[in-house]
């Protein structure tokens, strides 16, 4: 694996896309849809602020995810959270991916009643690729995808925006009913237990607190008073809907960050403890530890060897 020794994680937003020049080419407040990945300009490392969701029709597309290595093959569905840091792309000569940036603002609308399933998905399972179920035919989501193109392309079109939030909707729903067949498959229950409208809205905006946070390392409490509530309800919440702890949640987001620190940059450890809020080197070291099994210096001495 590459070591980028860059210091900063360079935040991409939709304003990125703007001055880029490509063959097929949407943008709104809510979506960005792009067909042609080799016309985008080199992707270093990055963290992206918004939810990519995509297919590879041909060929095949390498990334790495906070530092999870991933591989995307014709047929399968590659989806990514918003404020993932994505760094290390390697697509083959073959390449033909579609793929969309979506707000979590659009994502909410269109699934609406449903996006507790979406969550569980991208959040819970925490899976960035996706291969087609029994009983779903990927043909259909690749029909989809080519409407969408063939609609986006009538620019005269006075209904064209409604006609792509509708495809998209569309698109977006066969990829929740695909994992309602992968929970009902694996006996999931505890993913479905939990019935109350008023709980998977906060599940909801707490993964997306978590997401948008800069300083990841917060307790409990200081989500639940973004979210208007208590500590305990917001952990009661999460252990219901999902299984885990809200503080599970949280010292994930956490070690994926760390990870990638020490892997993919030159900052000093003692820069690393404080530019992820913990103002103590030493209680830094024990929380790397822990969860990583070595030191920092030791994790980092591993990667060099290896």
């Amino acid at each position: 694996m590459e070591n980028n020794s860059n210091n900063e994680i360079r935040n991409v937003e939709f304003s990125a896309f703007s001055n880029t020049k490509l063959p097929l080419y949407y943008i709104d407040s809510d979506l960005v849809f792009i067909t042609d990945i080799e016309k985008l300009p080199e992707l270093s490392t990055m963290k992206l602020k918004f939810n990519v969701f995509g297919g590879c029709l041909e060929g095949k597309i390498e990334l790495d995810v906070n530092d999870k290595h991933y591989v995307v093959l014709p047929g399968q569905v590659f989806v990514c959270p918003s404020n993932q840091i994505i760094s290390n792309l390697m697509i083959s000569p073959d390449l033909k991916f579609q793929f969309m940036c979506l707000t979590d603002r659009i994502i909410q609308q269109l699934l609406s009643t449903n996006v507790d399933i979406w969550n569980r998905a991208v959040y819970v399972r925490a899976e960035k690729v996706w291969s087609p179920v029994p009983g779903h035919n990927p043909d259909t989501a690749q029909r989809m995808m080519s409407l969408l193109h063939d609609i986006i392309e009538e620019k005269g079109n006075p209904f064209r925006e409604e006609m792509v939030r509708s495809l998209l909707q569309m698109i977006l729903l066969g990829f929740c009913a695909m994992q309602k067949v992968i929970e009902e498959k694996e006996g999931d229950q505890p993913l479905t237990l939990y019935r109350s409208p008023q709980g998977k809205v906060i599940f909801s905006k707490f993964c997306e607190l978590i997401h948008d946070e800069e300083i990841k390392h917060q307790p409990v409490y200081y989500y639940a008073e973004k979210l208007c509530i208590s500590a305990k309800y917001l952990s009661f919440v999460c252990k219901e809907i999902t299984g885990k702890s809200a503080n599970e949640f949280i010292q994930q987001a956490v070690v994926d960050e760390i990870t990638y620190y020490l892997r993919n940059t030159s900052l000093s450890v003692k820069e690393i403890a404080g530019r992820l809020g913990f103002s103590n080197i030493s209680f830094f070291g024990k929380y790397v530890k822990s969860r990583l099994g070595v030191s920092p210096n030791e994790f980092r001495k591993q990667l060099a060897e290896k």
